[in-house]
């Protein structure tokens, strides 16, 4: 659950990159091109009340396929 307005939630990949989202009501979505015939890791942190937790996971992607990952904070 939110705690409070400077809750944030990081998105990226291993390699690094992505956005950073503040507060308690962040509804959005991302578009992340990879590469086919692979498995791709990625990962996401989040900090509520000072609080860190990195998150990982990885996905095989078949080429020229669209997969979607939902990540619900």
């Amino acid at each position: 659950m939110p705690f409070d307005e400077m809750d944030e939630i990081r998105t990226g990949s291993v390699k690094g990159g992505g956005n950073a989202y503040f507060g308690t009501k962040i509804d959005t979505s991302e578009i992340k091109i990879v590469f086919g015939n692979r498995g791709n890791k990625f990962g996401w942190t989040v900090i509520k009340n000072t609080k860190q937790s990195d998150f990982s996971d990885s996905l095989y992607v078949k080429a020229h396929d669209t997969v979607q990952y939902h990540i619900n904070y």
